[in-house]
């Protein structure tokens, strides 16, 4: 009698993981066991009309149907992903009201073709940027894509404060068509709030505040091999100057905290100390060749696949500046498809820069970590060296047809040249969520919510959008 009793409980708790992990859990509308009428006014659907319920595990005759040991086998691995969607569930249920709101109204489709031309070749796109601990800036972003074979221009400008601003211009020409593409690309960039924590993973120097005036323009060819494989080529021309920038958050400007003079007194020359931050005093004017190659099997972000990143630049000084430099970056990943186009990513990168004839690196060249875009429970420019390492998981399903949520976990640090002084121990982790919003698979809007572990690190919150186009 009691093994029957055990057996008829563990039944009960399978049956129950198998309906309450259903593979419909995007919204909470999407796990209702009954079907949603077309009509509202048509009253409730007849037992012998309704649709077979697979979440309850009904045959085609709604008779309960018993569960065979597929079901019980499958009930594991549901089981232990049942975190993941209740986290989803409650993400999902933030917006669920303006999501319903958006279905009922179609207020996203009519903010695009209010701002957008019928064939969406031509638009405009709100363009902004905040990091937290930092000036936002935000603008516009105008595309244009009527011209010759296809030719594209989009150009955007942001504006902060009269020390904050970006302006980029991007051209991008079709020379065969779905082969052959050139890309022209100019960016002018100024910030008097970037931030420098010296060099390596345990800098115990205050934090410091700097400004820079940034200017890039490249010339990038790009050939595609049947959708899966692209390599490109490019040459790039950067400048780059420095000056004490204006203190934020509590940061002092950097020649207070790195002052070439401060054993014999107060700075009164605002001159930093180039062993601690290299080229800050001269700027930086620099010519960069760039090969890259890359094998994306993933039919979508949203898809199964495994993909690889092989960038390699090299770096020559030029107009007074003496730095020579290589530097070589990898990424390799997998995603795996769990289920109604949830996916989970896994992906490991590095990086590694070596100077040559003994010449340095400058500061601002060197690999980073921190930012909306690698190490997100970290200030941008929280870490940097010469070499970096970072693994990233992250589990991504979609929210609506055009946003998508994220649950994610980086690990990373920076470490010597080829690696010098590797650490595992080192390493800082971070955990967080995100929102993407997305039109044309582009990128509109990024919302990321970030825990960094260890000193440095806290709450972070990022909003970003939309994505530079390439």
């Amino acid at each position: 009698m009691r093994s029957v009793r055990t057996h008829s409980l563990i039944r009960t708790a399978l049956l129950a993981a198998l309906s309450t992990f259903a593979p419909t859990l995007a919204l909470a509308n999407a796990v209702t066991a009954q079907p949603i009428s077309a009509d509202p006014s048509a009253g409730p659907v007849a037992d012998h009309d309704r649709a077979k319920d697979p979440t309850k595990l009904e045959t085609d005759d709604h008779r309960l149907a018993h569960p065979k040991l597929r079901d019980y086998l499958l009930g594991v691995p549901r089981a232990l992903l049942l975190p993941l969607g209740l986290v989803e569930l409650g993400l999902g249920a933030i917006g669920k009201s303006a999501l319903e709101c958006d279905q009922k109204h179609h207020v996203a489709d009519q903010l695009r073709a209010a701002v957008t031309s019928a064939d969406g070749k031509v638009g405009i796109r709100p363009a902004f940027e905040y990091q937290q601990d930092f000036h936002p800036t935000a603008g516009l972003q105008y595309f244009y894509g009527r011209l010759w074979h296809g030719t594209k221009i989009t150009v955007s400008t942001q504006i902060g404060t009269k020390n904050n601003l970006l302006s980029t211009g991007h051209i991008n020409i079709p020379i065969l068509e779905h082969r052959l593409f050139l890309d022209l690309d100019g960016k002018y960039r100024k910030r008097d709030d970037e931030l420098y924590t010296g060099i390596g993973m345990a800098t115990t120097t205050p934090y410091a505040r700097y400004g820079v005036d940034q200017g890039d323009a490249s010339v990038k060819f790009t050939v595609k091999f049947r959708q899966i494989l692209k390599i490109d080529v490019s040459t790039a021309y950067g400048a780059r100057s420095f000056n004490d920038g204006a203190r934020y958050d509590g940061d002092a400007q950097i020649n207070d905290v790195y002052c070439a003079h401060a054993s014999t007194g107060p700075c009164r020359v605002p001159k930093v100390l180039d062993s601690a931050v290299p080229r800050f005093n001269e700027g930086t004017r620099f010519i960069r060749q760039h090969f890259g190659g890359h094998l994306d099997s993933r039919a979508s972000e949203l898809s199964a696949g495994n993909f690889f990143d092989i960038n390699v630049d090299y770096t020559q000084g030029v107009a007074g500046d003496p730095s020579r430099y290589l530097r070589v970056y990898g990424r390799a990943g997998t995603a795996l498809a769990l289920w109604k186009h949830r996916v989970i990513y896994f992906s490991v990168r590095a990086s590694d820069e070596t100077s040559f004839d003994g010449s340095t690196i400058p500061f601002s060249e060197l690999s980073t970590l921190g930012g909306s875009n690698d190490l997100r429970g970290f200030r941008v420019g929280r870490f940097r060296e010469r070499s970096m390492l970072m693994a990233t998981l992250e589990y991504r399903w979609p929210v609506w047809t055009w946003l998508d949520g994220a649950l994610f976990a980086d690990y990373g640090g920076v470490y010597g040249a080829l690696f010098k002084g590797v650490d595992l121990k080192t390493l800082r982790p971070d955990v967080g969520f995100a929102f993407i919003a997305h039109a044309d698979d582009k990128v509109i809007i990024r919302i990321q919510f970030a825990y960094g572990f260890g000193f440095g690190g806290g709450s972070r919150f990022m909003l970003n959008g939309p994505d530079n186009p390439s």
